[in-house]
């Protein structure tokens, strides 16, 4: 039986790919909060980047635009074909190289690198045991002061202030979300139903379906240093401090 993952980035991977694309705007800012962030904190400059579930490539284009080598990795045909490219038209084919490959499967990669990242919240599709496999396979990529930086949904702001529906208006589409915690097992089920805007009408499309194993600031200290990493900071997206009201976090384990 297929994971879910499989049914919505490979199966409907075109439909995800219209919110990836919504989002390339704010790369750029992204790159400048990872890269000052971990100056500050490991004093790490890096020189060579790996991007797990990079989709269509907005980050590892930036990486490379700033000159870093950088590889990036999707388990989506349909995005590595796409993101590769992106690389092409931005004559970026000598610094960035995407491959087809699962992040559930890193121990079969073999290289090392000074900055490893996992962006737009794709860490916690697969449960504690998988999740603690890909955090210790991401370990042993690192280069010896090598940093790994991980997005993740605040699971209190998420809990504080849960809405079981909301619309998402955008210009071309809206979006309905329903979503569902289970507090036994602390994940948190989506289903997004995606209607396309016909003037003043909106037609139904097709439905997302989508599954977050919510983890703590504390949950995720623990399973970092249980893969190895010494040192880990919470970083809040938006914000000075951690607060019910910061949506999500980035993580930085070195």
């Amino acid at each position: 039986m297929k994971n879910w993952t499989e049914r919505l980035y490979k199966d409907k991977s075109s439909l995800f790919a219209e919110g990836l694309e919504r989002l390339e705007g704010v790369a750029e800012d992204e790159m400048d909060i990872i890269l000052n962030r971990v100056k500050e904190e490991y004093g790490v400059e890096p020189e060579s980047v790996l991007d797990i579930g990079c989709g269509l490539g907005r980050h590892v284009l930036a990486f490379g635009e700033r000159g870093y080598e950088v590889d990036g990795l999707d388990f989506s045909r349909e995005y590595v074909r796409e993101a590769r490219q992106r690389a092409s038209d931005r004559d970026l084919d000598d610094r960035v190289s995407i491959h087809q490959h699962d992040m559930r499967n890193l121990e079969e990669w073999d290289d090392s690198y000074d900055l490893i990242v996992n962006l737009g919240v794709t860490f916690g599709h697969y449960g504690r045991e998988t999740d603690q496999e890909i955090l210790s396979n991401v370990f042993d990529l690192l280069s010896d002061d090598g940093v790994f930086a991980v997005e993740m949904i605040n699971k209190a702001n998420q809990i504080h202030d849960f809405e079981r529906t909301y619309v998402i208006d955008y210009r071309d589409a809206l979006n309905v979300q329903h979503l569902r915690y289970d507090i036994g097992n602390g994940v948190l089920h989506s289903n997004i139903d995606v209607f396309s805007r016909e003037e003043e009408e909106f037609g139904y499309r097709n439905r997302m379906t989508l599954k977050y194993y919510l983890y703590s600031p504390s949950e995720l200290r623990y399973m970092c240093k249980r893969a190895g990493f010494e040192d880990v900071t919470i970083v809040p997206r938006g914000a000075e401090e951690l607060t019910l009201d910061v949506e999500s976090i980035v993580i930085l384990a070195s």
